[in-house]
């Protein structure tokens, strides 16, 4: 079953522009989606979640780049 699940599940992977710095991986769980969310609402969901974790800065998301891994 965990092999299933893995299937359905994405990283987004929100990026330090300016030195390249990994800053967050925020797991995407697709299982339990009932469709799948446009790129934009990949990023905003992670963005929300690596503010609330503290790993970002919620007033320089221009600083950031964003990248979904499979």
């Amino acid at each position: 079953m965990t092999s299933h699940r893995m299937e359905y599940a994405l990283d987004v992977h929100i990026i330090e522009i300016k030195t390249g710095r990994v800053a967050a991986t925020v797991p995407i769980d697709l299982a339990e989606q009932n469709r799948i969310p446009s790129e934009p609402e990949f990023f905003a969901t992670a963005w929300q979640c690596a503010v609330e974790d503290s790993n970002v800065d919620p007033a320089r998301r221009e600083d950031y780049s964003f990248r979904l891994v499979r």
